[in-house]
Protein backbone atom coordinates (compact mmCIF):
# COMPACT_ATOMS: atom_id res chain seq x y z
CA UNK A 1 0.00 0.00 0.00
CA UNK A 2 1.72 3.57 -0.54
CA UNK A 3 1.47 5.94 1.59
CA UNK A 4 0.00 9.76 1.70
CA UNK A 5 2.35 12.41 1.34
CA UNK A 6 2.00 15.98 2.08
CA UNK A 7 5.01 17.17 -0.49
CA UNK A 8 3.60 18.62 -3.79
CA UNK A 9 2.52 16.81 -6.39
CA UNK A 10 4.22 16.37 -9.27
CA UNK A 11 1.45 16.94 -11.62
CA UNK A 12 0.51 20.14 -10.34
CA UNK A 13 3.54 22.03 -11.04
CA UNK A 14 4.97 19.86 -14.32
CA UNK A 15 1.50 20.30 -16.60
CA UNK A 16 1.18 23.73 -15.98
CA UNK A 17 4.76 24.45 -17.58
CA UNK A 18 4.98 25.51 -21.77
CA UNK A 19 7.65 22.82 -21.69
CA UNK A 20 5.45 20.17 -20.92
CA UNK A 21 3.23 21.10 -24.10
CA UNK A 22 6.37 21.81 -26.15
CA UNK A 23 7.56 18.01 -25.15
CA UNK A 24 3.94 16.44 -25.97
CA UNK A 25 3.01 18.67 -29.22
CA UNK A 26 3.22 15.15 -31.36
CA UNK A 27 -0.12 14.42 -29.69
CA UNK A 28 -2.75 15.76 -32.99
CA UNK A 29 -5.82 16.93 -32.83
CA UNK A 30 -5.58 13.86 -35.91
CA UNK A 31 -5.06 11.61 -33.65
CA UNK A 32 -7.66 12.29 -31.39
CA UNK A 33 -10.29 12.68 -34.14
CA UNK A 34 -10.04 8.83 -35.30
CA UNK A 35 -10.06 7.73 -31.75
CA UNK A 36 -13.44 9.83 -31.06
CA UNK A 37 -14.63 8.68 -33.91
CA UNK A 38 -14.81 5.27 -33.12
CA UNK A 39 -15.19 5.48 -29.51
CA UNK A 40 -18.79 7.47 -30.27
CA UNK A 41 -19.50 4.71 -32.97
CA UNK A 42 -19.51 2.02 -30.71
CA UNK A 43 -21.10 3.63 -27.51
CA UNK A 44 -23.62 5.56 -29.50
CA UNK A 45 -24.91 8.28 -27.45
CA UNK A 46 -27.79 10.24 -27.60
CA UNK A 47 -27.85 13.90 -29.25
CA UNK A 48 -27.38 16.48 -26.28
CA UNK A 49 -25.95 14.01 -23.97
CA UNK A 50 -23.88 15.29 -20.99
CA UNK A 51 -20.26 14.89 -21.22
CA UNK A 52 -17.53 15.18 -19.17
CA UNK A 53 -13.47 14.99 -20.47
CA UNK A 54 -11.97 14.05 -17.17
CA UNK A 55 -8.34 15.07 -17.02
CA UNK A 56 -8.85 17.24 -20.37
CA UNK A 57 -5.42 18.99 -20.88
CA UNK A 58 -5.73 21.78 -23.90
CA UNK A 59 -8.83 19.48 -25.26
CA UNK A 60 -7.68 17.97 -27.69
CA UNK A 61 -10.22 15.11 -26.86
CA UNK A 62 -13.25 17.48 -25.53
CA UNK A 63 -13.06 19.70 -29.22
CA UNK A 64 -13.62 16.28 -31.10
CA UNK A 65 -16.79 15.18 -28.21
CA UNK A 66 -18.48 18.32 -28.79
CA UNK A 67 -18.91 17.65 -32.56
CA UNK A 68 -21.01 14.81 -32.16
CA UNK A 69 -24.41 16.85 -31.22
CA UNK A 70 -23.23 16.39 -27.27
CA UNK A 71 -22.92 19.31 -24.50
CA UNK A 72 -19.09 18.66 -23.45
CA UNK A 73 -16.95 19.91 -20.13
CA UNK A 74 -13.41 19.91 -19.94
CA UNK A 75 -11.92 19.81 -16.46
CA UNK A 76 -8.36 19.59 -15.62
CA UNK A 77 -6.29 21.07 -12.41
CA UNK A 78 -3.97 22.75 -14.61
CA UNK A 79 -5.20 26.71 -15.03
CA UNK A 80 -2.44 26.67 -18.07
CA UNK A 81 -3.91 23.98 -19.57
CA UNK A 82 -7.68 25.07 -18.90
CA UNK A 83 -6.66 28.89 -20.48
CA UNK A 84 -5.46 27.48 -24.09
CA UNK A 85 -8.10 24.82 -24.13
CA UNK A 86 -10.74 27.80 -23.64
CA UNK A 87 -9.78 28.95 -27.17
CA UNK A 88 -11.91 26.90 -28.54
CA UNK A 89 -14.73 26.89 -26.39
CA UNK A 90 -18.41 27.66 -27.56
CA UNK A 91 -21.87 27.41 -27.12
CA UNK A 92 -21.66 23.26 -26.32
CA UNK A 93 -18.22 23.11 -25.43
CA UNK A 94 -16.98 25.07 -21.98
CA UNK A 95 -13.45 24.32 -19.62
CA UNK A 96 -12.94 24.33 -16.19
CA UNK A 97 -10.25 24.16 -13.85
CA UNK A 98 -11.50 21.41 -11.19
CA UNK A 99 -8.98 18.58 -9.19
CA UNK A 100 -10.82 15.21 -10.43
CA UNK A 101 -10.53 14.02 -6.47
CA UNK A 102 -13.05 16.70 -5.34
CA UNK A 103 -15.57 17.57 -8.56
CA UNK A 104 -18.15 20.28 -8.23
CA UNK A 105 -20.31 19.83 -10.37
CA UNK A 106 -24.46 20.32 -9.73
CA UNK A 107 -25.86 18.22 -12.91
CA UNK A 108 -25.12 14.53 -13.70
CA UNK A 109 -23.15 13.49 -16.76
CA UNK A 110 -24.35 11.03 -19.24
CA UNK A 111 -20.83 9.82 -19.90
CA UNK A 112 -17.10 10.69 -18.40
CA UNK A 113 -14.08 10.54 -20.44
CA UNK A 114 -10.53 9.66 -18.73
CA UNK A 115 -8.09 9.77 -21.60
CA UNK A 116 -4.21 8.68 -21.98
CA UNK A 117 -3.51 7.53 -18.89
CA UNK A 118 -4.74 10.44 -16.85
CA UNK A 119 -5.17 8.07 -13.58
CA UNK A 120 -2.80 6.56 -11.28
CA UNK A 121 -1.44 9.79 -10.48
CA UNK A 122 -1.28 10.08 -7.09
CA UNK A 123 0.74 8.90 -4.03
CA UNK A 124 -1.96 7.95 -1.82
CA UNK A 125 -3.88 4.49 -2.80
CA UNK A 126 -7.11 6.35 -1.48
CA UNK A 127 -6.29 9.06 -4.62
CA UNK A 128 -7.47 6.40 -7.10
CA UNK A 129 -10.82 5.07 -5.32
CA UNK A 130 -11.48 9.26 -4.75
CA UNK A 131 -11.84 9.73 -8.42
CA UNK A 132 -13.27 6.80 -9.13
CA UNK A 133 -16.04 7.49 -6.61
CA UNK A 134 -16.69 11.06 -7.80
CA UNK A 135 -17.00 9.23 -11.26
CA UNK A 136 -19.31 7.33 -9.92
CA UNK A 137 -21.51 10.36 -8.03
CA UNK A 138 -21.34 12.09 -11.10
CA UNK A 139 -22.59 10.07 -13.51
CA UNK A 140 -26.47 9.65 -13.74
CA UNK A 141 -27.51 5.86 -13.40
CA UNK A 142 -26.87 3.97 -16.84
CA UNK A 143 -24.22 6.17 -17.66
CA UNK A 144 -21.01 5.01 -19.13
CA UNK A 145 -17.59 5.77 -17.98
CA UNK A 146 -14.41 5.24 -20.03
CA UNK A 147 -10.87 4.70 -18.47
CA UNK A 148 -7.91 4.53 -20.89
CA UNK A 149 -4.33 3.40 -19.37
CA UNK A 150 -1.73 2.29 -20.63
CA UNK A 151 -1.11 -1.85 -20.01
CA UNK A 152 1.10 -2.27 -17.43
CA UNK A 153 2.01 -5.85 -18.39
CA UNK A 154 4.39 -4.87 -21.03
CA UNK A 155 6.55 -3.02 -19.38
CA UNK A 156 9.66 -4.36 -18.27
CA UNK A 157 9.80 -3.60 -14.76
CA UNK A 158 13.88 -4.20 -15.01
CA UNK A 159 14.36 -2.00 -17.95
CA UNK A 160 16.20 1.61 -17.67
CA UNK A 161 15.60 3.56 -21.37
CA UNK A 162 17.18 7.07 -22.28
CA UNK A 163 16.48 9.27 -25.08
CA UNK A 164 17.34 13.08 -25.96
CA UNK A 165 14.98 14.99 -28.31
CA UNK A 166 14.79 18.79 -29.32
CA UNK A 167 11.70 20.29 -30.02
CA UNK A 168 11.42 23.65 -31.12
CA UNK A 169 14.96 24.21 -30.32
CA UNK A 170 14.58 23.40 -26.66
CA UNK A 171 16.19 20.01 -25.14
CA UNK A 172 14.58 17.26 -22.87
CA UNK A 173 16.94 14.32 -21.63
CA UNK A 174 14.12 11.38 -20.26
CA UNK A 175 14.67 8.31 -18.52
CA UNK A 176 12.36 6.03 -18.02
CA UNK A 177 12.32 3.57 -15.13
CA UNK A 178 10.22 1.50 -12.34
CA UNK A 179 10.76 2.16 -8.73
CA UNK A 180 8.29 0.02 -6.79
CA UNK A 181 4.52 0.10 -7.66
CA UNK A 182 5.81 3.36 -9.90
CA UNK A 183 6.70 3.99 -13.63
CA UNK A 184 8.73 7.06 -13.25
CA UNK A 185 10.09 9.42 -16.04
CA UNK A 186 12.62 12.12 -15.42
CA UNK A 187 12.74 14.91 -17.83
CA UNK A 188 15.62 16.98 -17.88
CA UNK A 189 14.65 20.59 -19.91
CA UNK A 190 17.51 22.79 -21.49
CA UNK A 191 16.15 25.94 -22.63
CA UNK A 192 19.03 28.84 -23.06
CA UNK A 193 19.97 29.45 -19.51
CA UNK A 194 16.70 27.57 -18.21
CA UNK A 195 17.89 24.02 -16.70
CA UNK A 196 15.54 21.99 -14.63
CA UNK A 197 14.60 18.67 -14.33
CA UNK A 198 10.79 17.11 -13.35
CA UNK A 199 9.44 14.00 -13.11
CA UNK A 200 6.59 12.25 -14.28
CA UNK A 201 5.29 9.33 -11.73
CA UNK A 202 2.50 6.97 -12.75
CA UNK A 203 1.33 3.96 -10.89
CA UNK A 204 2.02 -0.01 -12.39
CA UNK A 205 -1.96 -0.48 -12.52
CA UNK A 206 -2.58 -3.71 -13.90
CA UNK A 207 -5.60 -4.72 -15.50
CA UNK A 208 -7.04 -6.86 -13.21
CA UNK A 209 -6.19 -4.18 -10.48
CA UNK A 210 -8.11 -1.58 -12.64
CA UNK A 211 -10.90 -3.86 -12.90
CA UNK A 212 -11.06 -3.94 -9.20
CA UNK A 213 -10.88 -0.88 -8.69
CA UNK A 214 -14.07 -0.06 -10.71
CA UNK A 215 -15.78 -2.76 -9.65
CA UNK A 216 -15.30 -2.03 -6.06
CA UNK A 217 -16.40 1.60 -7.17
CA UNK A 218 -19.92 0.54 -8.14
CA UNK A 219 -19.24 -0.02 -11.87
CA UNK A 220 -20.18 -2.63 -14.45
CA UNK A 221 -17.47 -3.50 -16.66
CA UNK A 222 -19.06 -4.43 -20.17
CA UNK A 223 -16.24 -3.72 -23.02
CA UNK A 224 -12.01 -3.71 -22.49
CA UNK A 225 -10.26 -2.89 -26.10
CA UNK A 226 -6.65 -3.21 -26.28
CA UNK A 227 -5.73 -0.41 -28.30
CA UNK A 228 -7.19 3.25 -29.79
CA UNK A 229 -9.05 0.89 -32.81
CA UNK A 230 -10.93 -0.64 -30.17
CA UNK A 231 -9.55 -3.97 -31.04
CA UNK A 232 -9.71 -6.54 -28.78
CA UNK A 233 -7.02 -6.14 -25.61
CA UNK A 234 -4.35 -8.55 -25.15
CA UNK A 235 -2.56 -9.40 -22.00
CA UNK A 236 0.64 -9.76 -23.77
CA UNK A 237 0.55 -7.51 -26.53
CA UNK A 238 -2.35 -4.68 -26.34
CA UNK A 239 -0.48 -1.14 -25.82
CA UNK A 240 -3.41 0.36 -24.24
CA UNK A 241 -6.32 -0.69 -21.49
CA UNK A 242 -9.07 0.62 -22.46
CA UNK A 243 -12.16 0.01 -20.07
CA UNK A 244 -15.90 1.24 -20.74
CA UNK A 245 -18.01 0.43 -17.32
CA UNK A 246 -21.77 1.44 -16.60
CA UNK A 247 -22.98 2.54 -13.33
CA UNK A 248 -26.05 0.56 -12.41
CA UNK A 249 -29.56 1.56 -13.20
Amino acid sequence: MLDCSDKKEWFASWFDTTYYHTLYAHRTHDEASDFIRQLVAFLNPKPGARVLDLACGKGRHSVELAKYQMNVTGADLSACSIAAAKEHAHATLHFEVQDMRSLTFEEPFDLIFNLFTSFGYFDCDRDNAKVLEQVFTHLRPGGIFVLDYFNASLIDVHAVQEQSIERDGVQFHIKKWVEGHNALKQIHVIDGTFNEVFQEKVQLLYPDAIATLLQQAGFRIFACFGNYQLEEMKIDSSPRCLMIAQKPL
